[in-house]
């Protein structure tokens, strides 16, 4: 009792430089548009954004970014 416990250490995200979303933008415009190829439809393909956004590795994206990200599934 009265110990204190040291959890995992996070790193603290920082928001992504206007080029890293140049960057990732077009990584994924080229993604979804193999997605639509292979005919996955626009739930599969918004699911899949919403994962790359949300996992615990993803920068923190602005909601201006979010929105250009996720009319990708359109």
């Amino acid at each position: 009792k009265g110990e204190l416990s040291m959890g995992v250490m996070k790193e603290i995200p920082v928001l992504m430089t206007d080029k890293d979303f140049d960057l990732e933008y077009n990584t994924l415009k080229i993604k979804m548009e193999d997605e639509k190829q292979k005919g996955h439809d626009w739930g599969m393909r918004i699911s899949y954004l919403i994962g790359w956004t949300t996992s615990d590795t993803a920068p923190i994206h602005t909601p201006e970014q979010l929105g250009k990200i996720y009319a990708l599934a359109n």
